[in-house]
């Protein structure tokens, strides 16, 4: 059963969100650019990449968070 998170803390978190998406989307550009390197950037970008997604799928509406 999921826990009711209390309204504050929600906004909260989506303004945390709204504001770390952007850097995670950088970090996994700068991997991509690396990944032929080492094989192992190409499985961080993978998970990074998947976080990315559940984040996003996690916390609809977080692009209007302040």
């Amino acid at each position: 059963m999921k826990e009711t998170v209390p309204l504050e803390s929600k906004a909260t978190m989506m303004s945390i969100v709204r504001n770390v998406i952007p850097e995670i989307e950088e970090v996994l550009a700068n991997i991509d650019k690396l990944k032929d390197e080492n094989p192992s950037f190409q499985m961080a970008a993978i998970y990074i990449d998947q976080a990315l997604h559940i984040l996003k799928n996690e916390m609809p509406g977080y692009e209007q968070a302040e």
